[in-house]
């Protein structure tokens, strides 16, 4: 458009600020509140994983020094001051390993559950199944133990879910069950170690009781 005086030209930029001048303006501050904003929250976010790592280190240097005591302290105050971080769950792992050692079962139990419900990574929530599943069995609870290993969340745990699925079949006295369920395990490894080793020797025990019975 052109403009036949400097006047024209003003009162054609005022009226244009008129209109559309408030919206911009709180587009310019949302933005630069959002900006602020992700900015403070990285800050945050950085400061709260580099405390909670400096805290669960004090935690893993008692365990090193064989200062239990201490070393459940820390546990507590990292799962308290950082639940959403990641050495937070690590943190409830020791406990629930240190429990077992107490021989508090339901203690342990507690632990994991707590992993379960607040890890965001499947694998550390299925490792936790799998741990809560063998105090399940350990305290006989067989069925509840069953129904926690019904659907493992990653496909790398299937040969561990499934062997201890065995021995819960093996202590169910259901040696069918367990022999296929620790067959189960063994096809799904790729890789043959030590427990698939173990695995093995428990189907062999398994096949040779069976035969036995029949004999």
């Amino acid at each position: 458009m052109t403009y036949v005086t400097e006047e024209e030209q003003i009162e054609q930029l005022k009226g244009w600020f008129k209109e559309y001048g408030p919206t911009v303006i709180i587009s310019i501050i949302i933005v630069i509140a959002f900006t602020f904003g992700w900015r403070y929250w990285n800050n945050h976010q950085e400061m709260t994983r580099a405390q909670a790592s400096e805290a669960y280190e004090d935690m893993v240097i008692s365990m090193m020094n064989n200062q239990e005591r201490f070393a459940v302290l820390k546990a507590n105050y990292v799962i308290k001051q950082y639940p959403a971080t990641p050495y937070a769950k690590l943190a409830a792992f020791y406990l629930a390993q240190q429990a077992v050692y107490q021989h508090d079962l339901n203690g342990a139990d507690l632990h994991l559950k707590w992993i379960m419900q607040h890890s965001a990574s499947s694998s550390v929530r299925q490792i936790a199944r799998i741990r809560a599943a063998r105090i399940l069995l350990a305290q006989g609870k067989f069925d509840e133990a069953l129904k926690l290993l019904q659907t493992p969340e990653e496909k790398a745990f299937i040969p561990a879910t499934d062997a201890v699925r065995g021995d819960i079949f093996l202590a169910m006295g259901n040696k069918a069950m367990a022999k296929k369920s620790y067959e189960t395990a063994l096809l799904a490894s790729k890789k043959v170690d030590g427990n698939m080793l173990i695995l093995q020797m428990k189907v062999a025990d398994l096949a040779r009781a069976t035969t036995n019975t029949l004999a």
